[in-house]
């Protein structure tokens, strides 16, 4: 529809206006739940950090074997909850969405292809 048509500037205009608000209409709930998941992840990892400082002086107070097993497996939980993402998507989902997106406009080339080719093998 854009191709080789006059356009007015109010047009453009309201082109970008358009598209900057779909962005904007995607981007705001990933951000609120991008927060909501930073609050939750700090949280836990504060929690258990004030448990890790306690497991450990009970651990140089005793060295009880079943508080170095807890204090092994609080490590591993916080290790595992660091590395837990803060955004809902990820750069292979995105990915993953962009080649479906361009699935239609692969098939309208291919088949545009296709017809160039049928067109100079039959003249």
């Amino acid at each position: 529809m854009l191709f080789g048509q006059g356009a007015s500037g109010f047009f453009w205009i309201l082109i970008f206006a358009l598209m900057a608000f779909a962005t904007f209409v995607f981007a705001a709930p990933m951000w609120r739940v991008h927060v909501l998941i930073d609050n939750a992840k700090n949280l836990e990892l504060k929690r258990l950090r004030g448990e890790i400082a306690t497991k450990r002086l009970a651990f140089i107070k005793n060295e009880d074997t079943d508080v170095a097993a807890h204090l092994t497996a609080l490590l591993a939980l916080e290790e595992h909850l660091e590395r837990v993402r803060e955004w809902p998507l990820d750069i292979g989902t995105i990915v993953r969405f962009c080649l479906y997106l361009a699935l239609p406009l692969g098939s309208w080339l291919g088949g545009a292809l296709v017809e160039r080719a049928l067109n100079l093998a039959t003249g």
